[in-house]
This record gives structure tokens, sequence and C-alpha cells, in this order.
């Protein structure tokens, strides 16, 4: 999608602002909105859901580190503790940030509320629309 956007072959495109954002900086793509409810400090001058009249308009993108299922939660919790504390240093931040992204990290539970609340979310359009793996 962003080659055919960038080539012009398409007018418009969606995007991770981690993936777009050297094109928006160097005037090759054109920011029109984020899907979030907040505008982002990465593109300041394109519209958010609230300013489009479309508040409930929040896609986001995520990344998480998943273990086998069965994983002893002494193992888990280990992970994650490590994990964690390299995702919230200063050098880590400020490169996720730097990319266009935010870093939101959260407990194991509380990951698993964001999959299973996406899941269903998703879901539902995607029974809705008929949408299969295989298309």
């Amino acid at each position: 999608m962003l080659t055919a956007l960038l080539g012009g072959q398409i007018s418009m495109g969606y995007c991770t602002l981690m993936v777009c954002q050297a094109y928006i900086k160097n005037g090759k793509l054109r920011a029109l909105a984020v899907t979030a409810a907040r505008r982002s400090g990465h593109a300041p001058r394109s519209a958010h859901g609230r300013r489009i009249r479309r508040p409930r308009l929040r896609v986001a993108g995520g990344r998480g580190l998943f273990a086998p299922a069965g994983t002893p939660k002494n193992i888990v919790d280990r992970l994650y503790r490590q994990s964690e504390s390299i995702i919230r240093s200063r050098d880590m931040t400020g490169l996720t940030e730097a990319n266009g992204s935010e870093v939101v990290a959260g407990s194991p539970q509380e990951f698993m509320a964001v999959i299973k609340r996406d899941y269903d979310r998703y879901g539902k359009v995607v029974k809705k629309l008929r949408i299969r793996a295989d298309e």
C-alpha cells in the first residue's frame, strides 16, 4: 500500500506513524487524520477522532511479548519485570517516541484484557462483513 501511495497509484491509504513519519516529514505524504482520540505530536496538523466528529474512531497498533501457553507464572512474572524495565528505560522510550509510537506498558493481565477487547471489537466487524482469512 505504501509503495502504491508514494507512486501515485492510489490517492489515500492507512499506515502507522512509525512507518510513514519520514515521508510526512519530507513532504512526500500528508497526514490527513490520526485514528486516536487526541492529536499526535508527530502529526500536529492532522485531524483526530474528536475533531472530525468521530469520537469513537480509535485504532491503535501495538506490540506485545508473548510466551507459550502453559508457561509457569513465575517465569511470566520474571519476563514481565525484566521487559518492563527495558521498555520504560529512557533510551527505549526515547527511541520509541522518536519513531512515532507511544510507550504503553502494562501487566500481563492488562495486556490480555486489551487483546480480548480488540478481539471482541474487530470480531464483530469480521463477522458482519464475512471476512475470511483465505481472501
